[in-house]
């Protein structure tokens, strides 16, 4: 059906009526491509999805299906207008959930009674939803959402107040979005609150989004660089050995065993020159009191380093003097490994002598 235009004789400027699309257009439209909503009880999509198909209805001139213009009943003569209408019931029950349609739908319905039922399942009982709605605009936080998050669903509270006719202005809006930002937003709420002019809804929900954005941005370079820096304070230092390497062997420091590298020459005099000194009657020789058994001390050790005394010197005083064979014994210098005795230069002891140097007088 093409309506016909109509224009006032002294307005030039006065619009032509909308031209309604044909019926055979209509039947080849895809609803989805121009609403791409899907209307659910559990979703709070209602006026966008609402917003979608006005626009469509006005796209295609048919909004006088819907807006009460015109009844079905007095268009039933009209072949081409009916057909328009029922395609329109079938836009509608296309972009339904499962569970609204059920509770929609009916047999012969036309575009007008089935937009009214639908809208009737969010609209109706307006005054408790109009409490319902405003407790919640007014007690939303931010807590754990993001910038996009929060501002969606003030968006959406205000949105259903305006459906219900309570309407709220854009100022109010802001200063509910500001009341329930994040502490760390604080600074923000300042900037907003004294810009001049006001800043819009939209304004300060892209300057939020902006200040998130370079939150996050701070908070990734602060946590690269952290890493960074613990990952260089616990790596191994270069002079740090391998764990379970040996650790490298001076040449100066002694092998097991007190012996010296490369020292085997001064090891053989040694145990030679020993071997040639006067033992006594426990196999031990007269030098330190040490036995052949036990390892030499390396060169650079006092020899006469721990020495054991064997005899207590009370003893050694007590002894009386005794003659061999051959008389006293003439006076001999003391070795120096006795040096320690004190003994006086002169005759020793028989005892004594006979026990250092395992001899019978």
């Amino acid at each position: 059906m093409t309506a016909s235009s109509s224009s006032s004789g002294t307005n030039p400027f006065a619009a032509a009526a909308a031209v309604a699309i044909s019926a055979a257009t209509a039947q080849l439209i895809n609803i989805k491509s121009h609403v791409p909503a899907t209307l659910d009880l559990g979703d709070s999509n209602f006026t966008t999805w609402r917003t979608f198909f006005l626009i469509a209805f006005r796209k295609f001139g048919v909004l006088d299906h819907i807006d009460d213009t015109r009844l079905a009943n007095l268009m039933l003569d009209d072949a081409e207008w009916t057909q328009i209408d029922t395609c329109i019931v079938s836009w509608l029950y296309t972009t339904l959930s499962f569970d609204l349609l059920s509770a929609v739908i009916q047999p012969a319905d036309d575009a007008y009674t089935t937009w009214t039922a639908i809208t009737d399942q969010f609209l109706d009982n307006v005054v408790y939803r109009t409490v319902q709605a405003r407790q919640q605009f007014h007690g939303l936080h931010q807590g754990d959402m993001t910038i996009t998050e929060y501002c969606g669903q003030l968006k959406v509270l205000t949105d259903t107040l305006r459906d219900v006719g309570a309407p709220v202005s854009d100022p109010d809006l802001v200063v509910s979005l500001l009341s329930g930002l994040n502490d760390k937003f604080s600074n923000c709420v300042t900037t907003i609150s004294a810009a001049r002019p006001r800043m819009t809804f939209r304004q300060a929900r892209s300057f939020l989004l902006q200040e998130e954005i370079w939150m996050n941005t701070r908070a990734q370079k602060a946590a690269a660089t952290a890493l960074l820096s613990s990952s260089r304070s616990t790596g191994a230092s270069p002079a740090t050995p391998a764990a379970g390497s040996a650790p490298p062997t001076s040449p100066s420091v002694p092998q097991a065993g007190g012996q010296h590298s490369g020292g085997n020459d001064n090891r053989a005099r040694k145990r030679k020159k020993q071997d040639s000194r006067p033992r006594n009657n426990q196999g031990c020789t007269t030098t330190g009191g040490q036995s052949r058994g036990t390892p030499t001390a390396a060169s650079w050790d006092n020899p006469w380093h721990g020495v054991v005394q064997a005899w207590p010197l009370a003893s050694l005083s007590q002894v009386q003097p005794s003659t061999g064979l051959l008389g006293a014994r003439p006076g001999v210098q003391p070795q120096q490994s006795m040096a320690a005795l004190h003994q006086p230069a002169g005759q020793l002891p028989p005892a004594l002598y006979q026990a250092l140097t395992g001899l019978s007088l």
